[in-house]
């Protein structure tokens, strides 16, 4: 563009040019600016997308680092405590112990979900709600509370993603929501996507936006990163969450878009 223009300019040098080609200057005057710009512009965004890409895989690589580093000792730690518990019976004390240190080992495996962002085609599969759900029920477990799965659908996710989803739910559920006594896990009416819903205090319409912010939390002892954590991982799937109530009185969160097979 800017050589066509410069040709164009040496051929008008000894003779004044006729409107139409004071229409054409300005054309090519006006292109090559807006070539110029776009250029600069497009050099100036990818710049930040290499920046942003290196920024994302170093802390990638430092939440991988502290997961695994974290993890040895926690086993260890974990081993031992349960080896007490065997010889030594219900130690007073013992089973508090080994919830902390199940809780942290939550938390280095929520930094990882935190880093690793949106998942890789490879990384998703097509598998069972029920199955997942129950898996993750295990990390949770409360004697007290019974979870019911009332869908044998599929869900296309990364499976580890679905499973700390479903593991906050859960845990929220029993940590923050008073749930008395269930949990369940169904399909949407339309079959597009889940909810996972239960029977406690339930969450005023006020929060129902901010409790899903990152810090938010209603609890002393709360981290304030269970639900933004589930809203990232539905965020990175391309979920639509909702939240409203359940049929008694507790929260439901619902998840649309979802690629679901009934």
């Amino acid at each position: 563009m800017v050589a066509t223009y410069t040709a164009f300019l040496l051929s008008l040098e000894h003779s004044y040019p006729e409107p139409n080609q004071y229409l054409l200057l300005n054309a090519m005057a006006i292109g090559a600016m807006i070539n110029f710009v776009y250029g600069y512009q497009y050099v100036r965004i990818q710049r930040s997308r290499r920046q942003l890409e290196s920024r994302t895989n170093r802390l990638v690589t430092i939440a991988s680092m502290v997961s695994h580093d974290l993890r040895n000792p926690l086993n260890v730690a974990l081993g031992r405590a349960e080896l007490v518990e065997e010889r030594e019976g219900d130690v007073e004390g013992m089973g508090s112990l080994k919830q902390a240190l199940r809780r942290i080992e939550s938390l280095t495996e929520e930094l990882l979900v935190i880093a690793r962002g949106e998942p890789d085609e490879d990384d998703t599969a097509t598998v069972s709600l029920e199955s997942v759900a129950r898996e993750a029920w295990q990390v949770v477990e409360s004697p007290d509370i019974e979870l019911t799965v009332r869908t044998d659908g599929r869900v296309t996710a990364c499976p580890d993603k679905l499973h700390h989803l479903l593991e906050n739910l859960f845990r929220n559920a029993i940590e923050h929501g008073e749930t008395t006594g269930a949990i369940a896990v169904g399909a949407l009416e339309g079959g597009e996507g889940f909810y996972v819903a239960d029977d406690g205090r339930g969450i005023a319409p006020d929060l129902r936006e901010s409790i899903l912010s990152h810090g938010f939390t209603t609890s002393e002892e709360g981290t304030g990163l269970g639900l933004y954590i589930v809203e990232e991982i539905a965020e990175a799937h391309g979920w639509e969450i909702r939240v409203t109530e359940s049929a008694d009185g507790g929260a439901r969160f619902e998840f649309a878009d979802v690629e679901f097979e009934r």
